[in-house]
């Protein structure tokens, strides 16, 4: 099945299902951390940081989207233990977490720039400083595809050179037979 033929078993697709499931818990932890430290600590200038994503910016749906389809969608879905051992689901799920990730990431940087507007000292100018909105572009979508084929091209071209599996590799029989207990 694909490049690495019979190399991997429902038993690897089960442990990759639950290192996705970790990761994905973990992320949840760590933004609900940032959250509550930058809510708790009150600071004007950490604060505007939430605003931007919380506020009347068009970013509520994003960040309400961002929660529930980084988290809430995949802690169900991945909770499976079938999910984990199909590989058509797993891909799916981990396709979805994928495009989270990227979702993320333009949640993370893109409200503080946008309409030519770079938010300005908040302490300043509250309703000047705030004027970006949830905008997404063609630009946007360029430069991610532009950053995954660089990537792909990149991954191919030492997939051409290096074997996939670890020929030398002297326990390599005992991880091709892995079965969880």
């Amino acid at each position: 099945a694909g490049i690495l033929g019979d190399a991997v078993n429902t038993e690897h697709l089960h442990d990759l299902g639950k290192l996705t499931f970790g990761f994905m818990v973990f992320w949840a932890y760590v933004s609900f951390s940032q959250m509550m430290l930058i809510w708790y600590a009150g600071i004007p200038e950490e604060a505007v940081y939430y605003h931007l994503r919380w506020g009347d910016h068009g970013w509520t749906s994003v960040s309400i989207f961002l929660l529930v389809g980084h988290f809430v969608l995949p802690f169900f879905f991945l909770m499976s233990r079938n999910v984990k051992r199909r590989l058509a689901l797993l891909g799916i799920g981990t396709a979805w977490m994928l495009l989270m990730h990227v979702v993320d990431i333009y949640w993370y940087v893109l409200p503080h720039f946008g309409n030519n507007a770079i938010v300005a000292d908040f302490a300043q100018s509250m309703e000047q400083g705030l004027q970006v909105r949830f905008e997404p572009s063609l630009m946007d979508v360029a430069a991610l595809m532009a950053v995954a084929g660089v990537y792909l091209s990149v991954v191919f071209s030492i997939m051409k050179k290096y074997p996939v599996i670890p020929v030398g590799d002297p326990r390599l029989s005992r991880s091709l037979h892995f079965h969880n207990a």
